[in-house]
């Protein structure tokens, strides 16, 4: 999946220090999934595994770009 490398060149450019890069290819992580999501949401869009199998993944994803958001702004983690 696209996201999938596009959450991998995120990490990367964080890693390399590459912040404004880095901000910018997590926004795109962020925004192809919220369009992913819409799809998801219409009616008999995709089996109901296909969905669940869709779910994990975006869990998956999730996760990768809040560690690179928050790799790229440490005072956010602190709260």
């Amino acid at each position: 999946m696209v996201a999938s490398a596009l959450s991998a060149i995120a990490e990367s450019e964080a890693r390399d220090g590459d912040v404004n890069r880095a901000w910018q290819t997590a926004l795109t992580v962020r925004q192809l999934m919220s369009e992913i999501r819409t799809r998801l949401g219409e009616p008999n869009a995709l089996s109901t595994s296909a969905v669940r199998e869709a779910a994990d993944l975006f869990a998956e994803l999730e996760g990768r770009i809040v560690a690179v958001e928050a790799a790229l702004n440490p005072r956010s983690s602190i709260q």
